[in-house]
């Protein structure tokens, strides 16, 4: 059966009256499911590129009738004090299908293989049962989820439980900490990233030398998309619909690219049962802190001025990036102190050959920019958006503004 955006709400209301997910009478209502989308995603462009993700949340619009708001869409009301006391957070129905969630669980800690007694953070931790396990398993659990309801239930049955957990709200986007971690876990959450290219940039600056991040539970396939997007099978519309949750998914060769871009190499594990699915572990490499004083004048920036414990660069900035023996990532940590989006235009060039601009407005925030191996020997231009504090903040700096260069690693 065919769907259009003009008749989710009607598709929301039968499958509630049907039962909803995994009632019988739901399940073969789904049976032959379909969507047809009125938003076109053209898979020939660069899949990271802002085109690319407005026309995916152009899609998202379409199929919840909201406005993309994760920290608004992504919550929901749970009752804390009956999952407090029940045997396990899910306060699952089903031992055999609580044992699935368990498998993966257990399969991510079997290849990711921790110390006993590292440090674990949790991101996007649900109700929690993955960050028991971990401590069950002799870990130091940070537990992260956006929703307030999910911390105070993680942290009450810790206490309860004697159990080595520490909860905290947060986003994906807005996480920080000065703790870095032996191992970050996402558990069928990693999917909710908008951009999830952004966040293991992130993540990798909160990950010990010799770190790991570990997926399990999440949707990698091509089934809608050759690289990424919104997945259009009938439980994810429903959620998207009924909740304005962002359902995301990729293909397999993407999130490798995705990895490796970050700085990561990575190891996928399959499963013969579909339903257990693929455990992936990406494995942080060798990277060292450059020295920002060293950069300036080997990099021969232009338009890039150092300033206490950054490199300034606003309006036209050009540098050339140094590879040593052996390296072969760069990433820039940058942050945006403005409280708006801040532009910023790249080209590279070698000799007369310049490639095409790449435009990213960036929010206010940390983020990254990669260079791999390919940038050897080319040179940077970038037109970054100025702005100046003493007009938006109202401060005595008239300096005009742009990003922030805080740190720069080499990568091995």
């Amino acid at each position: 059966m065919q769907f259009r955006a003009d008749t989710l709400d009607e598709f929301v209301s039968k499958s509630d009256a049907l039962g909803g997910p995994g009632a019988a009478e739901c399940n073969q209502y789904w049976h032959d499911f379909s969507y047809v989308p009125t938003i076109e995603v053209d898979q020939r462009l660069d899949p990271f590129s802002d085109e690319y993700f407005a026309a995916q949340i152009g899609l998202y619009r379409e199929l919840s009738g909201r406005e993309f708001e994760q920290t608004k869409n992504e919550l929901g009301d749970i009752d804390v004090a009956a999952h407090i006391s029940a045997t396990n957070p899910y306060n699952h129905a089903s031992p055999a299908g609580l044992a699935v969630h368990l498998e993966r669980l257990a399969r991510a800690l079997k290849f990711s293989k921790p110390p006993l007694g590292g440090k674990m953070l949790d991101m996007g931790c649900g109700w929690g049962l993955s960050s028991e396990l971990a401590a069950y398993s002799g870990l130091d659990v940070t537990a992260i989820d956006i929703n307030p309801q999910f911390v105070d239930l993680i942290n009450q049955r810790a206490e309860v439980g004697n159990r080595k957990i520490s909860a905290r709200k947060s986003s994906f986007d807005s996480f920080s900490s000065e703790e870095r971690y032996d191992i970050i876990q996402f558990y069928e959450c990693f999917h909710h990233a908008a951009k999830p290219w952004e966040l293991t940039d992130r993540m990798a600056a909160h990950l010990k030398p010799g770190g790991k991040i570990v997926l399990s539970g999440e949707p990698v396939n091509q089934i809608w998309w050759k690289n990424w997007g919104l997945r259009l099978d009938a439980l994810s519309i429903y959620c998207i619909r009924k909740f304005g949750w962002f359902e995301s998914g990729w293909s397999q060769p993407f999130l490798l690219d995705m990895f490796q871009r970050s700085g990561f190499d990575v190891e996928v594990f399959d499963h013969a049962d579909p339903e257990v699915g693929q455990i992936w572990v990406a494995n942080l490499r060798e990277r060292r802190a450059l020295d920002l004083d060293d950069v300036i004048s080997s990099w021969n920036m232009q338009g890039l001025t150092r300033d206490s414990s950054y490199i300034i660069g606003s309006g036209e900035c050009v540098f050339t990036p140094i590879f040593d023996d052996g390296v072969q990532l760069i990433t820039v940590q940058f942050e945006n102190y403005r409280a708006h989006p801040v532009t910023v235009i790249s080209r590279a060039s070698a000799g007369t050959a310049v490639s095409e601009p790449h435009s990213v407005t960036y929010p206010s925030g940390r983020h990254f920019i990669s260079l791999d191996r390919s940038y050897a020997g080319k040179t940077l231009h970038l037109d970054i958006e100025s702005w100046h504090p003493s007009v938006e903040f109202g401060s005595d700096d008239s300096r005009a503004h742009g990003i922030h260069i805080s740190r720069i690693f080499a990568v091995r």
